[in-house]
């Protein structure tokens, strides 16, 4: 039960962290955000303000970025209710008589803690609150055109807007650039412009997950036995499987439909889906010829200090 298994797995990690020594979650605390692959689907659990994002071809070919998940900050009306439910206050910090900033989570009667997200693991103060460690859910339906999974902290989203990071990633990606480095320079991206634009001296977390999603479709073919007057045919089998790290997950995806007698439009849809395969394909030959290069480099030098 893939479900059961993320919310086991955060409240898992919220125990895990009471139970360490020396490690005090009354005043501090943390988001969290995780993608699972399931079939043709990404099972998305979020709490607090990380973001899931997926990069996404649409039929004009255009690039598109997805939000996954909610920013669950008190501006959002179902996580202020549940605070205000559970007897907290929510209003911005008030400096030198004046408002400052985004609305944060308070007790009634006492300026703490102050959270400007309603959902997070530690945060022990909070709880009493309505601040949960519980993730919200969502289920997104994979397409042969989605082709990027980034999952990024509110450091990297503060300067850069959600359709900006899949662009980038974008970029990076077509030139070759494997995952991981694509997740570091997108780090360094938003490290820069905290130092920019951020003022006060002050970075925060900065931490990016980026993965490539790969649409498999194999071709169709007959077997030569026959059953009455028909031939059986080989199902078409459809997968999607997730390239960024040293696992990738595996899922039959259910065909597609349409109707027979728009040819015209049967053509479109096969025209954009062998683009977005050469696309596919072209970024990732070019990311593998980079990786043998690389290999090639090291092993002479290997081979240059055996003969020294």
């Amino acid at each position: 039960d893939p479900e059961a298994a993320l919310l086991a797995g955060f409240a898992s990690t919220q125990q895990f962290l009471l139970q360490q020594s020396g490690l005090d979650c009354g005043m501090s605390g943390c988001t969290a955000v995780a993608a699972l692959l399931v079939n043709d689907s990404l099972l998305v659990a979020n709490a607090g303000d990380s973001r899931c994002l997926a990069g996404r071809f649409e039929g004009n070919h255009e690039l598109v970025a997805y939000e996954l998940s909610n920013d669950h900050t008190p501006a959002l009306l179902h996580e202020a209710n549940r605070i205000l439910a559970s007897g907290g206050r929510i209003a911005p910090l008030e400096y030198a008589g004046r408002n400052v900033g985004p609305p944060r989570v308070w007790e009634r009667n006492a300026d703490q803690p102050g959270l400007c997200i309603t959902r997070s693991l530690g945060d022990t103060q909070a709880k009493r609150l309505g601040v949960t460690h519980v993730p919200e859910l969502a289920t997104f339906k994979l397409t042969s055109g989605d082709r990027y999974l980034a999952l990024v902290s509110d450091g990297i989203t503060e300067f850069m807007g959600s359709q900006e990071i899949i662009e980038k990633v974008h970029k990076w990606a077509t030139a070759g650039t494997m995952p991981h480095e694509v997740a570091r320079r997108l780090v360094r991206e938003a490290r820069t412009r905290w130092k920019e634009l951020g003022g006060e001296g002050i970075v925060d977390d900065c931490t990016a997950v980026v993965a490539y999603l790969v649409f498999d479709e194999e071709g169709e073919g007959e077997d030569d036995e026959q059953v009455g007057s028909k031939k059986k045919k080989k199902k078409k089998k459809k997968s999607h499987r997730a390239k960024g790290g040293s696992s990738a997950a595996h899922g039959n995806v259910a065909s597609g439909g349409g109707d027979d007698g728009d040819v015209q439009q049967k053509q479109q849809k096969q025209g954009g889906r062998r683009w977005a395969l050469q696309q596919q394909a072209s970024a990732l030959w070019t990311t593998v010829r980079e990786a043998l290069a690389v290999l090639k480099r090291e092993n002479a030098s290997k081979q240059k200090q055996v003969d020294v």
